[in-house]
């Protein structure tokens, strides 16, 4: 098993675990999971969630855009944890807090098999899974950029940007099933200056999962997603949370 430094604290801001399915559920279907009685008593906000398309009349040449309407979106306040139940997509969120990959994957899982007893089948076809970790790392009095991240922008102006956008998207030879894709910018997260590092991962399903498998795949992910994680940030930035 890899090994990774351990860490007393984290800079991860939210966490989501996302599974695609090539079936369209429809709203009524949707709005039966959100009435679930273990959902209900603990999402208790449910909101509308909207998709923006925009389609071009050749004839006329002028585009149209129009919002649709596609899914649930349940919040549970208490816990910073969100559902969204859409269409062809059904995702967990664990936003401004931190809570761990063994305890959140369990929970996500129990929570699509209750959505899968909506479905008249009691099965969808899983076509992608994807787990995304955002973090924002604080760049502290007198620190630049480079001293806290391993991916630096060279260019021939000045010794650090002040603004800057990486976005990488490649299939490390070790896991050649998953997809990786790497956001690194600076920004300004309550006022205070740091590093955001978005770490997206996704996986084309081809056969036919049962949770057990699902688990598995987003364990693999897991691993993969601390090695790209240490690799990007710099022995001097894993030092505070350690």
């Amino acid at each position: 098993m890899t090994q990774f430094p351990t860490l007393k604290s984290t800079p991860i801001k939210e966490i989501i675990f996302t599974i695609s399915y090539s079936e369209s559920i429809p709203m009524d279907t949707l709005r039966k999971f959100g009435e679930k009685n273990e959902i209900a008593k603990k999402f208790t906000f449910i909101g509308d969630g909207f998709t923006a398309k925009f389609t071009l009349d050749n004839q006329q040449n002028e585009g149209k855009a129009s919002i649709l309407k596609d899914g649930l979106i349940l919040r549970c306040t208490e816990e910073n944890k969100i559902i969204q139940a859409r269409e062809g997509s059904f995702s967990l969120h664990k936003v401004n807090d931190y809570e761990s990959f063994d305890t959140l994957l369990p929970e996500f899982l129990r929570y699509w098999e209750t959505f899968l007893t909506c479905i008249e089948s009691n099965h969808l076809t899983v076509n992608n899974i994807s787990l995304r970790y955002l973090n924002f790392i604080e760049l502290l009095e007198g620190e630049k950029f480079h001293d806290i991240s391993n991916i630096i922008v060279v260019n021939p102006f000045v010794d650090d940007l002040d603004k800057y956008l990486v976005r990488m998207q490649f299939v490390d030879d070790d896991y050649k099933n998953v997809n990786i894709g790497l956001v690194t910018a600076p920004i300004k997260r309550e006022l205070t200056d740091g590093l955001m590092l978005d770490t997206i991962l996704n996986q084309s399903i081809s056969i036919d999962v049962n949770n057990d498998l699902l688990k598995e795949y987003f364990v693999v992910m897991r691993v993969i997603k601390n090695d790209i994680f240490f690799k990007t940030i710099t022995t001097n930035a894993i030092k505070r949370y350690q």
